[in-house]
């Protein structure tokens, strides 16, 4: 399933400054500047697309100041994360709202194959929680099945875009972000560690009547038809529908925090500590 066939319409002002970290092989069409940990097709599924404003960053370890960004879009990037609290410090740091999309476990489940995720997401009562995957996952009785089915079933493919929010983690946050890493208590690790009851379930798959089953499946084919055409169309947008930004004015050293911050020659440098980093600024 592509990201975008799942990410929501988003809201984003016209005016914002966007930045999307982790933007991979598939930047979003809204994202100002892009940033990426790997150069090459490292934990993702194609090669980097780099069509704007790029500065290659650890999403632990972001060299731009603070607030700089008025929305910050991650997508399949938590669950890549070694620590997860320092992801959170950083984006909340240089941006004032944005969002987060993850596999839930529900989808980590089914597709135990994804050796480089290191969590189990899930949103419960708006915070995210998230636990670390035990080292028997790879052994789920699964393998390959599901991934499979991704593949080659677009029946398949259409039953995860109708449920969309029980196979992935959709956050919209502002300000701060709620947040709980390794949850201690019972009740949160019952999500991961237990059979859903009634409740639990009712929570993600709600009873309809055979009408408006078949209504929402109409709709929900019609969607993903027409959710393709759009990505397909955004895919023609051009550079210059995008933000003019001066990188140099957005950054600062990740190291030592000094904020004049020297672009040139597809480098980003740090004249106080020596702390160097790529940058591209396509056209």
């Amino acid at each position: 399933m592509h990201p975008e066939a799942i990410t929501p319409r988003l809201d984003i002002p016209s005016g914002a400054l966007v930045l999307e970290v982790g933007s991979g092989h598939r930047p979003h069409p809204r994202a100002d500047v892009l940033t990426d940990k790997y150069l090459e097709d490292m934990e993702r599924g194609g090669r980097l697309v780099i069509d704007r404003p790029f500065v290659q960053a650890d999403a632990q370890q972001l060299p731009f100041k603070p607030r700089v960004f008025d929305y910050v879009l991650c997508r399949h990037v938590l669950e890549h994360m070694e620590d997860p609290d320092a992801f959170f410090r950083e984006i909340c740091r240089v941006g004032r709202a944005g969002y987060i999309e993850t596999p839930s476990v529900i989808w980590e489940r089914l597709h135990p194959t994804r050796i480089y995720h290191r969590w189990y997401v899930l949103e419960i009562d708006g915070e995210l929680v998230i636990l670390r995957k035990p080292p028997t996952h790879t052994r789920l009785p699964f393998g390959r099945l599901f991934e499979t089915l991704n593949t080659y079933s677009p029946e398949y493919r259409l039953f995860v875009r109708r449920y969309a929010d029980l196979f992935y983690v959709r956050h919209r946050w502002r300000g701060e972000i709620n947040y709980c890493v390794e949850p201690t208590d019972d009740e949160r690790r019952a999500w991961f560690l237990e059979s859903w009851d009634a409740v639990k379930v009712a929570r993600f798959v709600s009873p309809r009547s055979p009408g408006r089953q078949a209504l929402e499946l109409l709709a929900g084919a019609f969607a993903s038809v027409w959710g393709g055409l759009l990505r397909h169309l955004s895919k023609s947008r051009s550079a210059s529908k995008y933000h003019l930004v001066d990188l140099a004015a957005l950054m600062q050293c990740p190291v030592c925090s000094h904020q004049a911050i020297e672009i040139g020659e597809g480098q980003a440098i740090c004249p106080a500590c020596g702390w160097h980093t790529l940058v591209v600024l396509p056209g």
